[in-house]
């Protein structure tokens, strides 16, 4: 059992297009691009003895779409928490600084539980909500079926 499927039940690294078929999907880029906007977004994997340990997604975006500090900035997402220490985390973090053009970089850190336990002092929480809306429409026709029979 991992620290993600401990924390998130499965639907983060679909939701966040981190899936390995999705990963390499560079067309919300493009479309920035097209019309003369910054999006970039590089993935790395932290791994210990082939076990991956952390993804850690880098967000690049021009200055004025910096969303919250979440559009311009390096997600640390723990996979395995048991391997990681404050230094093995800031290692992996320094050696993707380079990619910004900024000297101050906001670091996401997820679970929180990964900051707590290692130390790592943070101003700001956020709460990422995800639903799954694939099985909607089954669940209205359903619904509408039982509020027939219901008023007959």
């Amino acid at each position: 059992q991992t620290s993600y499927e401990d924390e998130s039940g499965g639907l983060m690294m679909q939701a966040l297009h981190l899936t390995s078929d999705a990963a390499e999907d560079n067309e919300l880029s493009q479309c920035y691009q097209a019309i003369g906007l910054k999006r970039k977004r590089h993935l790395f994997a932290l791994r210990q003895r082939d076990k991956l340990c952390a993804i850690l997604v880098v967000n690049l975006t021009d200055f004025g779409l910096n969303l919250s500090d979440l559009t311009n900035s390096v997600h640390f997402i723990t996979a395995q928490e048991k391997p990681l220490t404050m230094d093995l985390v800031a290692t992996a973090i320094n050696k993707v600084l380079h990619l910004f053009e900024q000297s101050e970089i906001p670091v996401l850190i997820y679970p929180r539980r990964t900051a707590d336990n290692l130390g790592i002092d943070y101003e700001k929480t956020y709460n990422l909500w995800i639903f799954n809306t694939q099985n909607l429409d089954p669940y209205f026709r359903f619904l509408k079926r039982i509020i027939k029979f219901i008023q007959h």
